[in-house]
């Protein structure tokens, strides 16, 4: 499992800014993710962020398969999201974390029932099948994905000053 040292101003992932050009509001990431955040009060800014971290480097133009945007989400799965939320382009930093966190919550309600709310869980639901990762919650396994984005996210929240 790869470390990060986000406290470490020579970390590649210590920089988590969005280029000032690819928002309009110029805001970065972590602005981005604290006011999607907002909205959605069982996920933090730092879940966010981290999941920025994990999926694209804060890249908003990367794609993989499918994926697009900042936070990588399939428009083909996340169409009807989109046109509900008005997101026109993954490529839109805060458009893309919009939908992300708006699907998170939806795996926050199904992780309820599931998995006792298991931040974990949700986040493999996130970047697995459903089949994959039921299969591996049930076996006590968490991806290497979930742990690196825990890992991440609670670093953030330390180098931010969370408190519970």
């Amino acid at each position: 499992v790869e470390e990060y040292h986000i406290t470490d101003p020579n970390d590649p992932y210590y920089i988590t800014e969005v280029p000032l050009e690819q928002d309009p509001k110029k805001r970065s990431t972590r602005e981005i993710c604290e006011e999607v955040a907002e909205l959605y009060p069982r996920i933090s800014a730092e879940d966010l962020e981290a999941m920025c971290i994990q999926e694209s480097e804060c890249n908003p133009d990367a794609f993989n398969g499918v994926c697009r945007g900042i936070i990588q989400v399939a428009e083909k799965w996340h169409s009807d999201r989109m046109e509900r939320l008005n997101v026109e382009d993954l490529s839109d930093p805060y458009g893309c974390v919009l939908v992300a966190a708006d699907f998170l919550n939806e795996l926050y309600d199904i992780a309820d029932t599931y998995a006792n709310g298991d931040f974990a869980y949700v986040l493999m639901r996130y970047n697995m099948t459903i089949e994959s990762a039921n299969y591996w919650y049930d076996q006590g396994v968490i991806s290497e994905y979930a742990q690196n984005v825990i890992k991440m996210s609670n670093e953030l929240k330390e180098a931010h000053g969370y408190e519970e």
